[in-house]
């Protein structure tokens, strides 16, 4: 979510309320996305990225989950 929108409502700016409810919702899609990021840089390798120690081995959910998702290109 957009800590600039949750200050907004917590302090009654006029629109911020609205805003959340659409943070809400696009909150569930984006969390495929996020994931598939992190498989990708565990796989990615690349030397100008900090290590991420995890492999393929150590988060089968996680990779079947992005396996199944077909908006994502194959990992």
């Amino acid at each position: 979510m957009n800590s600039v929108t949750l200050c907004g409502e917590r302090l009654g700016i006029d629109g911020a309320s609205a805003e959340l409810v659409e943070e809400r919702q696009n909150e569930e899609a984006r969390f495929p996305d996020a994931l598939y990021r992190l498989v990708w840089l565990m796989l990615d390798q690349d030397k100008k990225f900090i290590p991420v120690h995890v492999k393929r081995e150590d988060v089968p959910m996680c990779w079947k989950f992005c396996e199944g998702d077909k908006r994502l290109e194959s990992a």
